[in-house]
């Protein structure tokens, strides 16, 4: 007898292929699609989806649920919308890797967008800030690395550029945090104290990505040059000079770039 039974829904597999009937069999943890005559499959607990859609979770990529998902660990609006894992640590900003003066600093800072829900706040590691989601929270998560974090780690708030030693303290922080579980580096090349970095600096920092087998996730440096494009080609370039791939987090429109989009 299966665990449970989805029945009669159109399934939408994530594949690219048309929605078709079916039922969703999952038994001993694993999941299948079955076709054609299940009237006779018996469950332990069945659903009828008849006019409905059945889909893998969604992954939403771009979230700043790095407190909500750990004071709401339900996270229900999100369930109820069919997402099952949540890419935090967008835009350069995050709460881990941070010392407990820097921590508290970016929970202000950044309190007009992750909010600053009661919690202990006692995580200085990504292993730590990690260790908040492990079976506790209903949503999976995936970790990018803040650009902002490192820079206030090692170079501090200031805006001036980073120095050979720095950026390999960073680079030192970069192995460490994804060893913990990070998948990638983020910025937010519009928010101190990130926006502050060089493209040589991230161009380092991205080899180290590429090394350790993640992704460079950028909100561009809008203002660079034309104020169109040319934040996006240096992200292209970090990626070609790194070796590491790239992920635009944002692509905006403007009445300079009306009709244009076929250029990216």
């Amino acid at each position: 007898m299966l665990d449970a039974l989805i029945r009669g829904g159109t399934i939408v597999d994530g594949t690219g292929n048309v929605g078709f009937k079916g039922d969703v069999a999952i038994e001993n943890d694993r999941i299948h699609i079955l076709v054609g005559d299940t009237s006779s499959v018996e469950a332990t607990s069945a659903i009828d989806a008849s006019g409905c859609i059945v889909a893998p979770g969604f992954i939403d990529v771009h979230t700043h649920s790095d407190l909500i998902a750990v004071s709401e660990p339900l996270n229900e609006p999100k369930v109820m919308q069919g997402v099952c894992t949540d890419m935090l640590g967008l835009d350069g900003m995050g709460y881990a890797p941070l010392s407990k003066k820097n921590l508290e600093m970016m929970l202000l800072y950044w309190s007009g967008v992750s909010g600053y829900p009661k919690l202990d706040y006692n995580w200085s590691s990504v292993a730590e800030y990690l260790q908040q989601f492990n079976h506790r929270t209903s949503l999976n998560v995936a970790y990018l690395i803040p650009n902002s974090c490192l820079r206030a780690e090692t170079v501090g708030w200031e805006n001036r550029p980073a120095t050979k030693d720095e950026i390999r303290a960073m680079q030192d922080m970069i192995r460490r945090g994804m060893e913990e579980g990070a998948t990638g580096l983020s910025t937010g090349l519009s928010y101190p104290p990130g926006v502050y970095a060089s493209t040589e600096e991230l161009v380092e920092l991205c080899k180290t990505v590429a090394e350790c087998g993640g992704v460079y996730v950028t909100h561009v440096r809008y203002d660079l040059g034309d104020g169109t494009f040319d934040g996006f080609r240096e992200a292209v370039a970090i990626g070609a000079r790194s070796g590491c791939p790239v992920h635009f987090s944002h692509y905006a429109t403007n009445l300079a770039t009306r009709g244009q989009t076929d250029r990216m």
